[in-house]
């Protein structure tokens, strides 16, 4: 009797662990594999995955800033701008952080306020990185683009200097594209002296830039000194063959003028 008593309790045991085995609570997987899946999803395309993935990662660990830069990131490119700005915003008064955190999370914000034109925000948000890293190129190179597309010709020069300085890649044709810009703009608006002035700083600055003898060309031929105008069409034609049928029919005619 005791023996079955015995074997009795020993098969109770047994069953009360395998049933604690098979019925305890699954542990969540641990947040960093959470994340590489979300990388891997991102990567896949797989946009839909990835932001789930996210989200069970920033349940786990609240301060994973990186998680919740990427959740802004797929949100941003599916359209949802004001929800990525609310959630790259709310980063910004994380204490502790980094200058390189610092720098992620504007960088976002800048590209999240881009993506519904706000370019004032953008700008600011840009700004910011270089308050925290002055030589940042990627700060600079989205000034730039900005400045290109209002076109604010003067500051697009100075970002494209510090650019080339601090790469040491030395461009002067874009120097004098933004020059020959700035001249077309003041001749938009009738200031004919600083056109001209404009387009000679763009030879001054590459003597190569075919646009601005091209420009210098129009700008003489329109004041009736012909044989200046013919000088630089030529130089244009020189410089540029490919496009020089714009200024031989000019050429022509002044020379019978």
């Amino acid at each position: 009797m005791n023996t079955l008593l015995l074997i009795a309790v020993i098969v109770l045991i047994a069953a009360g662990i395998a049933a604690a085995v098979y019925f305890r609570p699954k542990k969540p997987r641990r947040f960093e594999s959470l994340y590489t899946d979300a990388l891997n999803a991102i990567v896949r395309g797989d946009s839909k995955t990835a932001l789930k993935l996210l989200r069970d990662v920033v349940k786990q660990d609240t301060n994973h800033i990186d998680a919740y830069l990427k959740m802004g990131e797929i949100l941003r490119e599916e359209g949802n701008s004001q929800q990525a700005i609310k959630i790259h915003q709310s980063l910004t008064v994380r204490p502790n952080l980094d200058d390189f955190l610092k720098i992620d999370i504007h960088r976002s914000l800048a590209m999240d306020y881009l993506s519904v034109n706000n370019l004032i925000k953008s700008k600011r948000e840009a700004e910011f990185i270089l308050k925290i890293e002055k030589k940042n190129t990627w700060a600079l190179e989205f000034l730039l683009g900005i400045a290109e597309r209002d076109h604010d010709w003067v500051h697009a020069a100075k970002l494209a200097k510090d650019i080339q300085k601090i790469t040491q890649q030395q461009d002067p044709s874009k120097l004098a594209q933004f020059q020959v810009y700035e001249g077309l703009d003041k001749l938009s608006k009738n200031d004919r002296e600083g056109a001209q002035n404009c387009f000679q700083k763009a030879l001054v600055i590459d003597s190569t830039f075919g646009q601005a003898h091209r420009r210098l060309g129009d700008y003489y031929a329109e004041d009736r000194d012909l044989i200046k105008a013919i000088d630089y069409w030529e130089q244009y034609a020189l410089l540029d063959p490919d496009n020089a049928g714009y200024v031989f029919s000019k050429i022509e005619a002044a020379l019978y003028d």
